[in-house]
């Protein structure tokens, strides 16, 4: 990037790489006002399409404000996903079971992490652009979001489960804690 980018310094591309992280922090601000103007599913759609477009967004415009402004949407993208999925698992879950279930969903975040940094990897040997490629990992999940997840709260029926479960003291500080690191985790 440092050799395409020639007129501009070396921190401004240096910058690109944690702009995301900007985004994802005005996601957070931002979610109490999202949450009541888009329904669960128009926010996790909106994020994978996002997430897509403005990871690929490099590929077709390699200018330095379009990638800017890009990498900073891809931001907001990727934390309106976070907040969503721990949303989901906060409103769909009790006890024990929120605990584990919040575990798995930042167990899965890292180790997605880490195959996408190994499909860069793989793909950087074709150019600083080709490494955006990996972003197009969200149309499957986007796919399979669209033909497998059902219209409609489930919220309800979910409550009606856990009616009589309830949260120790204990267990809400792990969940907590756990909620925390996996949101920090994407800061970083």
């Amino acid at each position: 990037m440092f050799a395409y980018y020639k007129g501009i310094p070396h921190s401004m591309i240096e910058l690109l790489v944690s702009l995301p992280s900007a985004g994802i922090m005005v996601s957070l601000i931002f979610n109490k006002w999202i949450g009541r103007l888009f329904s669960e599913r128009q926010m996790i759609v909106t994020g994978l399409v996002a997430y897509a477009l403005c990871g690929f967004i490099p590929l077709i415009s390699p200018a330095y404000p379009v990638v800017f402004l890009s990498r900073i949407i891809f931001g907001m993208a990727v934390g309106l996903l976070n907040v969503s999925a721990i949303a989901i698992i906060s409103e769909r879950y009790k006890g024990k079971e929120r605990v584990q279930t919040l575990g798995i969903r930042g167990s899965a975040e890292v180790v997605g992490t880490a195959v996408l940094t190994f499909g860069v990897s793989l793909l950087i040997r074709f150019g600083w652009q080709a490494a955006f490629l990996v972003y197009g990992i969200s149309i499957p999940i986007l796919l399979l979001y669209l033909l497998f997840v059902p219209y409609g709260s489930t919220t309800e029926a979910v409550e009606e489960k856990h009616r009589d479960v309830k949260m120790t003291g204990g267990a809400m500080a792990d969940s907590t804690r756990l909620s925390g690191r996996c949101g920090s985790y994407r800061l970083v």
